[in-house]
């Protein structure tokens, strides 16, 4: 994930402060699913992955959900 928190900071997409956080939340989703970065990935499991966290952080006032995340698995 060196690569993504690299770009991440290179193309300052999100604040330096915020990267490991959307570090963690792309390495959530690839371990949910048990891919890795170079596997195909689909809109369903996007999806899925997404409405889980959702749910999950409805529950959890202490976590935040990256607004702008999911355009990183679009990518």
């Amino acid at each position: 994930m060196q690569n993504f928190s690299d770009y991440l900071e290179t193309k300052r997409i999100v604040t330096k402060k915020r990267v490991p956080c959307y570090v963690a939340w792309v390495s959530q989703f690839f371990n949910y699913f048990d891919k890795k970065p170079n596997n195909e990935i689909s809109s369903e499991e996007i999806e899925k992955f997404l409405s889980q966290k959702k749910t999950v952080l409805r529950n959890n006032n202490k976590c935040h959900f990256p607004v702008r995340l999911p355009i990183f698995f679009k990518r």
